[in-house]
């Protein structure tokens, strides 16, 4: 797997070892975990939380949701996205792409 391996102070500031980033590596097939893209590098998402910087490591890895590509980061996990807000996307995408449809098959 091509996927650059994260810096020491990286790893720590997440709580992670090396060997348990190569873990969640290997459980995504070396792949981000959003897109399933083949990326260069994977970086480490989070939960933001209360508190993260203070927490002990053993807790903030708890917070570790898992690996993806830098884009997917920034643009699919933003700082406030969780699994909800997600599926309401899902259905504003969804509603919209059904108004679409109709309006172009009563055009013909």
């Amino acid at each position: 797997m091509g996927v650059k391996e994260p810096a020491p102070t990286t790893l720590a500031r997440y709580g992670l070892t090396l060997a348990a980033w190569k873990s969640l590596r290997d459980a995504q097939g070396g792949l981000c975990g959003v897109c399933s893209k083949d990326a260069p590098r994977l970086v480490i998402d989070h939960e933001h939380v209360k508190g993260w910087k203070q927490m002990p490591d053993d807790l903030r890895v708890l917070y570790v949701r898992g690996l993806c590509c830098p884009s997917c980061n920034h643009f699919v996990l933003t700082r406030y996205a969780d699994a909800e807000k997600h599926r309401q996307a899902a259905r504003f995408l969804d509603d919209y792409a059904k108004r679409r449809d109709e309006a172009l098959e009563n055009r013909g």
